[in-house]
């Protein structure tokens, strides 16, 4: 039968050999019927009744019961045979039922499970459930017809969908940390304020779980803690959900587990026991193969390691005050620990850490670019177990791990400037500098050989407290090829400084391509980089040339 032709209502019902004569209640109502589904037909509303039954049957109810239910029904009966001894036939019983319930989102099923082989019983109403939740097909109620004799009272057993409902719910939660389908069963029929916060309330736990939302998480796990476990009690004892007492358990042991503390909440300050919360959450996902999410959330969680670390506690999440700062020192981190001929300027752990940001990096980006960088699923799952136990092995101790950022030997600051043959431009960049109270103590000239002779006619004040180191072009007008060795020379003491001003005028256009190269080489190191010019004075009234600054800027 086509599926647009089936009857909008359908009673379903298994026969047995015997029809007789037996007095059934429903409620305050009692009918006389030689059958359960004959007694359900007299009690449900005209307007409600089904317009077809469909009756499964064995051979011997096809000839003895099936008679009697098609001369007095008044609609339609479709009967199904079915031989269904126990064993190996169990399968192909439940495939035949399957293939004639009427199913879809528009159809609606009265079931009967009174009489009949009682295996017949259990198998339809699987199936009848199954078809519910795989095309949509509404179950108006379910039926079980106690026998006493003549009588017989009719009991409506649609609670056990429910209790099936339950039973998925509690194992979607146990699987997946996810208790919305708890929250579905829950806003059926509930009523008053508290209730309705409760269900809401546990839906957004489930979304800033499923979302891996750390602060998010905490805050609403404290909150249904502190101020929705009784009403949580109530309405499961109100709805006599079995075992109520050890469903609220569980799901405390989960809230309690991600619960954060009020500095935390209010990102007030940074504290150990909220780095090891994250550190739960990122454990649970992992546990869980939400691989992309552990990606993502290990970074976000070095980087408030860092700032911890770093001794910026207070207002952490600020990206500006505190997160921005510690990206520029783990970025420096990165790029020498991927850097064999810098790793020796790394402590142990910053040189595990530059190397575990290298791989985080690159299995971040694959999860995060939908996985088109080429790299196998398969692969990728083996990085991400490395970099997740190399993440345990560097943080956590017994207790949270705790060392430096800073490169050892790091200075404050450091000046890189073009040298022609006047000494002027470097005086003017000194200048430059003390405009706002920086004091460099190491200056890389990019000169020729001919204007470094040019210091011997230097103020001797010009130099003091001043290294300046030699970085030397050959051919300052046509050596392009030179420019990129400059640069590297200039590395080793680039990663010892924390801030870098480049001047940018002054000496030939070769010069200052290479110190544009030197500064884009600072900034790869992730150190703080800052450019600017000086204008040419005016030599009539000598007055000086003017600084402007042109960019502050971080790694690109």
């Amino acid at each position: 039968m086509d599926l647009q032709e089936r009857p909008s209502h359908t009673l379903v019902t298994v026969l047995g050999t015997e029809a007789k004569s037996v007095v059934y209640r429903l409620g305050d109502v009692s009918v006389d019927a030689q059958l359960a589904p004959l007694a359900l037909l007299k009690v449900i509303p005209e307007e409600e009744r089904p317009e077809e039954i469909v009756a499964f049957c064995t051979p011997e109810a096809m000839e003895k019961s099936l008679p009697t239910l098609r001369d007095t029904a008044g609609v339609p009966v479709r009967a199904v045979e079915i031989d269904g001894p126990l064993g190996a036939r169990l399968e192909e019983v439940m495939r035949r039922m399957a293939e004639v319930v009427p199913a879809g989102e528009e159809v609606e099923l009265t079931v009967d499970l009174t009489h009949g082989p009682r295996h017949f019983q259990f198998l339809l109403f699987g199936v009848i459930r199954y078809l519910a939740a795989l095309t949509g097909v509404k179950i108006r109620s379910v039926h079980y017809g106690l026998l006493r004799g003549e009588e017989g009272e009719i009991v409506d057993v649609v609670g056990l969908l429910e209790l099936d409902e339950w039973v998925y719910a509690v194992e979607e939660f146990s699987r997946t940390g996810d208790c919305r389908k708890i929250a579905d069963i829950l806003s059926r029929g509930s009523s008053g304020q508290d209730h309705e916060r409760l269900v809401k309330e546990l839906r957004r736990f489930s979304e800033a779980y499923l979302l891996a939302l750390p602060l998010q998480l905490g805050k609403i796990s404290d909150h249904l803690l502190n101020r929705r476990m009784k009403s949580f009690r109530r309405l499961l004892k109100s709805r006599n959900v079995l075992f109520s007492g050890m469903l609220v358990e569980k799901i405390e042991e989960v809230l309690k587990r991600f619960q954060s503390d009020v500095k935390a909440r209010d990102c007030q300050e940074l504290v150990p026991d909220e780095l090891k919360r994250q550190a739960r959450l990122i454990a649970d996902r992992y546990s869980r193969g939400d691989r992309a999410q552990v990606a993502l959330l290990l970074r976000e969680w070095i980087i408030s390691w860092a700032i911890w670390a770093d001794g910026r506690t207070g207002n952490w999440t600020d990206y500006v005050e505190a997160r921005q700062p510690v990206e520029l020192k783990l970025h420096t981190l990165r790029q020498l620990g991927e850097r064999t001929e810098h790793r020796h300027l790394l402590s142990e752990e910053q040189s595990k850490l530059g190397e575990l940001l290298g791989k985080l990096a690159r299995i971040r980006n694959w999860f995060a670019h939908a996985g088109l960088s080429g790299l196998e699923l398969s692969q990728a799952e083996r990085e991400l177990e490395e970099v997740v136990k190399s993440w345990e092995q560097l943080f956590f101790d017994g207790e949270l791990r705790r060392f430096p950022l800073d490169v050892a030997g790091t200075e404050e600051s450091l000046l890189v400037t073009p040298l022609g043959l006047s000494v002027g431009v470097l005086s003017s960049s000194l200048d430059a500098l003390r405009s706002r109270d920086i004091r460099a103590k190491r200056c890389l000239l990019v000169c020729t050989m001919e204007s470094w002779a040019k210091l011997e006619d230097a103020d001797p004040g010009l130099l003091q407290g001043l290294e300046v180191v030699r970085l030397e072009i050959r051919d300052p007008r046509g050596g392009v090829k030179e420019i990129q060795g400059i640069a590297k020379k200039a590395e080793e003491h680039l990663v010892r400084a924390r801030d870098v001003y480049v001047n940018l005028t002054g000496g030939t256009t070769l010069m200052g391509l290479a110190v544009q190269a030197i500064a884009e080489r600072a900034k790869f190191f992730g150190r703080n980089v800052s450019r600017f010019g000086v204008t040419e004075g005016d030599p009539d009234t000598g007055r000086p040339g003017e600084p402007f600054w042109l960019t502050d800027a971080g790694p690109g």
